[in-house]
């Protein structure tokens, strides 16, 4: 009789243990399929591991070195997106990308001498852009158009640094943050210049070509044919984000001003002594004219016109 006594806690015990056993695994179950469902309803495990993934990547995100050059990196880069681009067109969109990109990260720097260094990059990967077209069209023209191409390349390089003066005025002048300005103005004129040969290269591999829409801020200039600048116009915004003029001409004189822009686009000109009015005409990539409609007291004429046929 003691026998049955003990026998029956333990068959007791062991039917109680595998109940909760029971109980467990039914809320493991439960647990698992809840988590399923959020994760459906809210984030899938692969996203999860997605987001982690990027995080990751902006944490390892490259540092820049504000003193350093990047020239080899830069040529790299362009070079490969040359290599992979699928026209002429497609590569400058490319490249810009590039210079951005450059330009974003210079944006990081603090002192004006890391700002002065870093706004190099922007600038070297025009110029790297603008070698690799020339060669290609130097290797891809014919005699004519090589000679022709290459006479205006050579005047462009000697006018470029006159260019610069014209815009910002001495170097002596311009205090600490002039070579950032330097090489931001740079960095845009090369890029005109390189949609000006890749139009070119284009022309020559009979591929379509669109040049970007020219602003009415510019530079153009009378070159005589020469290397050197004898005639400019600069439209741009001023210091107190006015219109502003400033019209050189040959053996006359300068003459700086405001203007506004008129419903056809012409820009109406008006000298700041007010001695001077007239008509500005911009022509895309092709040129710009200075035409003279009002004259006080200068060496300027009613009826004088100017032509600048050098975009820069």
């Amino acid at each position: 009789m003691k026998k049955v006594f003990l026998i029956l806690p333990i068959i007791f015990l062991i039917l109680l243990t595998g109940c909760f056993a029971s109980k467990v695994n039914d809320a493991q179950v439960k647990v698992a399929e809840s988590t399923n469902e959020n994760a459906t309803e809210n984030e899938k495990p692969s996203e999860v591991v997605k987001e982690s993934i990027s995080e990751t990547k902006e944490k390892t995100a490259k540092t820049y070195d504000y003193f350093a050059t990047y020239d080899t990196e830069i040529k790299e880069e362009v070079e490969n997106e040359i290599a992979s681009a699928k026209s002429l067109q497609d590569e400058i969109d490319k490249v810009k990308k590039i210079a951005d990109k450059y330009i974003e990260a210079s944006s990081g720097a603090n002192t004006q001498g890391e700002m002065n260094f870093s706004s190099a990059w922007a600038y070297t990967v025009w110029d790297t852009e603008l070698n690799n077209l020339w060669k290609r069209i130097s290797d891809s023209a014919d005699k004519e158009r090589k000679q022709l191409l290459l006479d205006e390349q050579r005047n462009w390089i000697a006018m470029k640094e006159e260019v610069v003066r014209i815009n910002l005025g001495n170097k002596e002048d311009g205090g600490s943050i002039y070579p950032m300005l330097q090489n931001q103005f740079l960095a845009e004129i090369t890029h005109n210049r390189c949609c000006v040969l890749a139009r070119e290269l284009a022309i020559i591999k009979h591929e379509d070509f669109v040049m970007p829409t020219r602003s009415k801020y510019g530079t153009y200039v009378d070159n005589q044919g020469t290397k050197s600048v004898y005639s400019s116009i600069v439209t741009r915004k001023n210091v107190e984000n006015d219109d502003e003029a400033i019209i050189s001409i040959y053996r006359v004189g300068t003459t700086e001003g405001t203007f506004t822009e008129s419903s056809n686009g012409d820009l109406i000109y008006t000298s700041y002594d007010e001695k001077v009015k007239g008509i500005i005409q911009i022509y895309g990539w092709e040129k710009a004219i200075f035409d003279v409609t009002e004259s006080k007291d200068s060496p300027l004429a009613v009826g004088d016109k100017f032509t600048f046929d050098f975009a820069f």
